[in-house]
């Protein structure tokens, strides 16, 4: 469920965020991102279609995050692991790929920007080249999208919450 996928994202930016300060707490995220890889959380179900737009951006909000966590900590896991981890992580990818937002080259977001973020990192995790120059891709495509103030055409149009989904896609940018 959203709540679910939402709440457990604020758990791991947590944990990750104190991993940056706590050698304790940089084991107990590794652990997680190691626990989560085994048990291929955010599979989606076989009706993801019915919803894809809000599948993508929950699977991105929580995938980015991890990926980034990755690297900080890469020569803490054990070859095993990080080998569970780099294929957990394409396994997502490959999900995030089937659908119409990566294979129609869709106008740039939030949500691009935070499968940018995604992508790049796991360019980085997997040293796979394609990886990283996809989310270049992305990140050039959506400066050149810009308005000349520098907002974001798709997600400042959104009533009620424009300001929260544009300060979402430019702090990817940064």
């Amino acid at each position: 469920s959203e709540k679910a996928v939402s709440e457990y994202r604020e758990y791991f930016m947590a944990i990750s965020s104190r991993a940056r300060v706590s050698s304790a707490a940089a084991d107990i995220a590794r652990k997680e991102i190691v626990k989560i890889s085994k048990e291929r959380r955010l599979k989606w179900a076989d009706d993801w279609k019915k919803n894809e737009f809000n599948a993508f951006f929950f699977t991105t909000s929580i995938a980015a995050p991890v990926a980034i966590e990755v690297i900080f900590q890469k020569d803490s896991f054990s070859n095993s692991e990080l080998e569970i981890v780099t294929d957990y992580l394409e396994f997502l990818n490959k999900q995030l790929s089937k659908t119409r937002l990566v294979k129609s080259n869709w106008k740039t977001d939030n949500k691009s920007f935070d499968y940018a973020v995604f992508l790049y990192a796991l360019g980085v995790i997997s040293h796979e080249k394609k990886y990283k120059e996809n989310a270049i891709r992305i990140f050039k495509r959506g400066i050149k999208e810009l308005r000349n103030d520098g907002s974001v055409v798709k997600d400042s149009g959104r009533v009620g919450s424009a300001l929260h989904y544009s300060n979402k896609a430019v702090a990817a940018l940064v």
